[in-house]
């Protein structure tokens, strides 16, 4: 009786898909390439709302 391997299939988050557009890399080099990936996001983050915040500061 032949075994049928079932792969599962894996939900990955917006923000993976996000990050591996940003900094693409290959299997060596994945954890630093999603270390870079998230400093990123964050720094994205964090100067959009600081750049929000400032605007409106000035009306």
């Amino acid at each position: 009786m032949a075994q049928v391997s079932k792969q599962r299939q894996i939900r990955r988050s917006p923000l993976y898909h996000l990050m591996r557009t940003i900094v693409p890399c290959n299997h060596a080099l994945d954890a630093k390439a999603d270390l870079c990936g998230a400093v990123i996001i964050v720094g994205i983050a964090v100067s959009s709302v600081y750049l929000m915040r400032m605007l409106l500061a000035l009306r």
